[in-house]
């Protein structure tokens, strides 16, 4: 389901919708590539994401028992 690059970049997203300058500063990462990444992810159906006034916001799913195993 998640190779172990996705799943590492998954764990680090929050419960909540935040952007990718949110995240990327949180984590460190350069937002170009993770807004990459995180399209891929959510295209995959392995991230929630929604848009609110044109801005895309990224999620992790609420935890189910087997998906991140």
């Amino acid at each position: 389901m998640f190779t172990p690059e996705q799943a590492e970049l998954t764990m680090k997203l929050k419960g909540e919708p935040e952007t990718v300058a949110e995240i990327a500063g949180r984590i460190g990462m350069d937002e170009a590539d993770l807004a990459e990444k995180l399209a891929q992810l959510s295209k995959d159906g392995l991230i929630f994401h929604i848009t609110e006034d044109g801005v895309r916001k990224y999620q992790a799913f609420q935890f189910l028992v087997g998906l991140y195993e």
